[in-house]
């Protein structure tokens, strides 16, 4: 009897142990000490409303010209001056909100967690239609000016005139078993709608009928389980010259050609956030919270900054010469986009920072899970 107490201690010292060591492992790193090199100066700040659960959705922003769009939860939808914070104007749906905020060619655009698309006049708030979806939109609707393209959280894509709202196609995508809530966001370009979807998929559309163009694998279900085999394009696709650019979770980073769908260059990286880029390298957070800086044109890796690892950094944004990301312990760092050392930290306004970060001109826009945006400049250290 003795000895197999003996033998179950052992074992669940040896248990204890191993636990410790994965939750040593699991700890985010404690800051880096850094001289900084360059400051930031907050220009405006306000709040414009209750925020997002950021577990949910993830909200954005939306600026045209010098006008910048922005919602809630509870529905309020604010339009400011992106150079002052001034508030334009504020308009009260009666819905509550999971896709925000869209805008383009006088219209903004919203989608509710009841499956509407609501489309406001981008001059004075005021509603112009309201649409139906099948499922929850968690993901900004998007426009070209004739046609409203919007994801629904079942798979589903559906295409709406820009004047009146009526549908013009859907297009029907099946779901895997399991999937992240988070879905990447439409993009528009020259009648072409690229499209991720949760099995990996990135899909190119011909705006206008619902054409399927072409269909291109970024990420690959793989693994025993379905936690392990899931594969979603959660980072919203981005265009430079002939290529489009996704990422997607347990995959790859791809620059893929825009009219073949054929896949130029990849790398692996496991990522569930929007890409940002400069004019000649694209920048990613991976889900261990590395920062990666890739060749646009050849996809080689420039270099790798390890040293937030596991802070559970938001999407990254370009800010000059410069490339900004947010920890969850609400640090804003700033990376000098040539090599991704340390040039600044601050704490912006708010709490919570899930949200994509904008660069307007010289500013950058941060737009807290709280509700509060503000923009913020480079200045002296």
């Amino acid at each position: 009897m003795k000895v197999f107490w003996r033998i179950v201690s052992l074992a669940g010292l040896l248990g204890l142990t191993a636990c410790a060591k994965v939750e040593e492992q699991l700890k985010p790193v404690p800051l880096v000490k850094f001289t900084s090199t360059v400051g930031l100066k907050k220009v405006w700040s306000q709040s414009i409303g209750a925020g997002h659960d950021s577990f949910y959705n993830r909200f954005r922003v939306a600026v045209v010209g010098n006008t910048l769009y922005a919602a809630d939860e509870d529905g309020f939808v604010t339009a400011l001056d992106v150079t002052k914070g001034k508030t334009l104007w504020k308009h009260k749906l009666s819905k509550s909100l999971g896709g925000a905020v869209g805008a383009g060619e006088d219209l903004v655009l919203v989608g509710s967690l009841k499956g509407e698309v609501i489309a406001l006049s981008a001059a004075t708030g005021a509603e112009l239609w309201q649409a139906q979806t099948t499922s929850s939109i968690l993901t900004p609707p998007q426009t070209d000016g004739a046609v409203v393209i919007a994801l629904s959280s079942d798979g589903r894509l559906f295409a709406f005139d820009a004047k009146t709202g009526k549908k013009s196609w859907s297009y029907d995508h099946a779901l895997p078993i399991l999937t992240y809530r988070t879905q990447a966001t439409p993009l528009l370009v020259e009648g072409q709608a690229y499209v991720g979807f949760d099995n990996g998929q990135l899909l190119s559309f011909a705006i206008r009928d619902g054409q399927l163009r072409w269909a291109t694998r970024v990420g690959q279900p793989k693994g025993r389980t379905e936690l392990e085999r899931v594969a979603d394009v959660d980072s919203s696709p981005v265009v430079q010259g002939q290529l489009v650019y996704t990422a997607s979770s347990n995959g790859r980073i791809v620059a893929i050609n825009r009219s073949t769908g054929r896949v130029v260059w990849s790398q692996n990286l496991s990522s569930l956030h929007d890409l940002a880029m400069n004019s000649s390298s694209i920048f990613a957070s991976g889900v261990d919270s590395h920062v990666f800086a890739y060749n646009l044109e050849t996809g080689d890796l420039a270099w790798e900054n390890k040293e937030l690892h596991r802070r559970n950094l938001a999407a990254p944004g370009v800010l000059g010469d410069y490339l900004a990301v947010i920890d969850e312990d609400d640090y804003l760092h700033l990376l000098k986009a040539g090599d991704g050392t340390f040039a600044a930290r601050i704490k912006p306004a708010g709490s919570g920072f899930h949200s994509p970060l904008i660069t307007v001109g010289d500013l950058l826009v941060v737009f807290s899970d709280s509700g509060v945006l503000s923009a913020y400049q480079l200045g002296n250290k």
